[in-house]
């Protein structure tokens, strides 16, 4: 898949959305402890959303930020028909 090709599948399959809402309800639903945090005040980075495909996978991937400093990194694996495979919030 090539740079037109992703940004096309970023923007007909709503990633920057289901990044955003997905790494919420991680944040939301689950305790600074559970998420290895030591406080909720993280956001992740949806302008340098990088992307690596496995075939019949891609893996939309950003960065998680606490204080301006990268502690680790949230994804979402897509099947290449848009549906969610799984998700992954990783801290360093």
């Amino acid at each position: 898949m090539n740079e037109i090709q992703t940004k096309g599948f970023i923007d007909s399959n709503n990633v920057k959305e289901i990044l955003s809402n997905s790494f919420k309800l991680i944040v939301e639903n689950n305790t600074c402890e559970d998420l290895n945090l030591s406080n909720k005040n993280v956001s992740i980075d949806l302008n340098h959303i990088q992307s690596d495909l496995k075939i019949p996978f891609i893996t939309f991937k950003c960065i998680i930020i606490n204080q301006d400093k990268t502690i680790g990194f949230y994804s979402v694996v897509f099947e290449q028909t848009g549906k969610i495979i799984d998700d992954f919030f990783v801290i360093f």
